[in-house]
């Protein structure tokens, strides 16, 4: 929790990518690890230093409840896949929980785009 907080504070970041994954040797208590506490200093982070929160397909992370969370304080969104195979581009788990938090055009994060003046 503390190194994931000391990166949203200190990288020079506009997505947060995989958020709440946890490792297959701990995923199993992620429910009662990711603790509305811990998820609330999570958002707090990001939207203290205005960076976006990635849903992402592979992962299948954030869940729901961190979702409503986060649209909540204002943060956008971002979909990413990781997939490296038939499913890359798909975004399945995306666009469902995309659609079940009624995420519309404006929760998503569009970059800023630079001029070659």
């Amino acid at each position: 929790m503390k190194h994931t907080l000391n990166i949203l504070s200190t990288e020079p970041i506009n997505i947060f990518g995989w958020p709440l994954f946890l490792p297959v040797c701990i995923a199993r208590d992620y429910y009662s690890l990711w603790t509305e506490n811990r998820m609330i200093q999570i958002i707090s982070t990001a939207k203290e230093h205005n960076i976006a929160i990635e849903i992402n397909d592979m992962a299948h992370t954030p869940h729901e409840k961190f979702i409503y969370m986060a649209k909540e304080q204002g943060l956008k969104f971002t979909f990413g896949s990781d997939s490296r195979n038939s499913n890359a581009g798909r975004l399945e788990y995306c666009k469902a929980i995309a659609k079940k938090c009624n995420l519309k055009e404006e929760d998503f994060y569009i970059p800023e785009t630079f001029s070659n003046k």
